[in-house]
């Protein structure tokens, strides 16, 4: 039905905004535009209004303090960037840090502390930072092994990482130190040497592996503990992200912690602990991470990758590598070896078979021949790193794999 228009002149207002910030004078520009269009039975008249309003800091914080949040990675390391074997002490490499590590020494320490950078630790990673003990003459130590300032932080922070233990278990040296540890904890608070730390003021999460109160990942507020159900297992890359927060943001210490481990996005927590504990930490600005280790003999390791603090948890948690499986690699264990070997040499001259890399078939033609020994024989070597290993098998395997290859030869019937 068409429109019917009178002599009276009708006001209608239509009304759009855009909102922008503007970072180099660090308030919110929002323009709104107005548009009144006047409807007559001969003439429209149309007027259009431009008002420019700035609203002051506090205001378009107010206004844009999610937006902001969503991206906002404080400091990262991956460690690909150091040298192979180099030790983490002064390295300035990483991005968004304001110091470079400090690689603690204490005077107390029964074991000289390892802090490397390592090639292989973890599958696809490339490097990563190697924690442990080269040396555990009479005991192992318990030391705060490393730190590093970032940019301090007063709202909700997120800690996130890669890593990979190897070893922990309940044992120990003689009858001291036993079970394993391995602890990353934050305040603002940097250590001067390592057996006398700051970790009795701070929200920490780690890994304890415990013969007397229970083994398990843990979440800490200054000295007390809550463990988790879930223990990580050793050779097994896991993902760890730890939450500090308060409970009355801007006004109160942090007394919020929460651990994630292996969670895609944050869900429930598998360890926390709240405003309601008795014990509570004195800062309220967070801007020191603290890597600290308890009790590890000389051949456990803990590996550390993809470091990030940020204020999300997205921007926190790590990825994974993407791994191709490793031709010859039966178990899975990306390493090429005697083991792998011995499964080939069990079904050696079998066909058709569909069990892939699992049962030796390295080819995927169905059988276990010549073809798939020489696969097995150009890939030996530890992959962990994502690079083929130049290693030489060993003279028993060699012997077993030359054989093989013998027996595929064609033999020639006596006339």
């Amino acid at each position: 039905m068409p429109t019917k228009h009178t002599d009276k002149k009708m006001p209608r207002f239509q009304k759009s905004s855009e909102h922008r910030w503007d970072k180099r004078r660090g308030f919110l520009r929002a323009r709104v535009s107005f548009t009144i269009h006047f409807v007559g039975s001969n003439l429209m008249y149309r007027s259009t209004w431009t008002v420019m309003l700035i609203a002051t800091m506090a205001v378009a914080q107010f206004f844009c303090a999610t937006s902001q949040a969503t991206a906002a990675v404080i400091a990262a390391d991956n460690f690909n960037s150091y040298t192979p074997g180099s030790i983490l002490d002064q390295g300035t490499i990483g991005d968004g840090w304001e110091s470079a590590y400090t690689g603690l020494v204490s005077e107390r320490d029964y074991a000289t502390p390892l802090r490397d950078v390592a090639s292989g630790g973890m599958a696809g990673f490339g490097q990563s930072l190697e924690l442990g003990h080269t040396d555990v003459s009479t005991r192992p130590s318990n030391n705060n092994i490393v730190q590093r300032l970032f940019t301090p932080q007063t709202d909700t922070l997120y800690v996130g990482l890669a890593f990979k233990m190897t070893g922990f278990d309940t044992e120990g040296v003689g009858t001291y130190f036993l079970g394993d540890f391995f602890q990353l904890y934050v305040n603002n608070t940097s250590n001067t040497e390592g057996w006398t730390g700051s970790q009795g003021d701070s929200l920490s999460t780690g890994v304890d592996v415990n013969p007397d109160e229970g083994s398990g990942a843990f979440t800490r507020k200054c000295g007390d503990q809550t463990l988790s159900s879930t223990l990580p297992t050793n050779d097994t890359v896991h993902r760890m992200v730890m939450k500090v927060s308060k409970s009355f943001p801007g006004f109160t210490a942090y007394d919020q912690v929460a651990l994630f481990v292996d969670q895609e996005t944050e869900g429930t927590p598998d360890a926390a602990r709240d405003e309601n504990e008795t014990t509570t930490p004195t800062f309220d600005t967070v801007s020191v991470l603290h890597v600290r280790i308890w009790g590890m003999e000389l051949d456990d390791r803990v590996f550390l990758d993809e470091l990030r603090i940020a204020t999300t948890y997205a921007d926190a948690l790590p990825e994974l590598p993407i791994l191709e499986p490793v031709p010859g690699d039966t178990n899975d264990d990306r390493i090429v070896d005697d083991v792998d070997a011995k499964v080939l040499a069990g079904r050696w001259g079998q066909t058709g078979l569909t069990g892939g890399y699992s049962v030796g078939d390295f080819n995927a033609d169905g059988a276990v021949d010549a073809r798939d020994a020489a696969i097995l024989a150009a890939q030996w070597g530890n992959h962990m790193g994502g690079e083929s290993a130049a290693a030489v098998p060993e003279p028993g395997t060699i012997v077993l794999l030359l054989g093989m290859a013998l027996a595929a030869l064609p033999r020639r019937s006596r006339g």
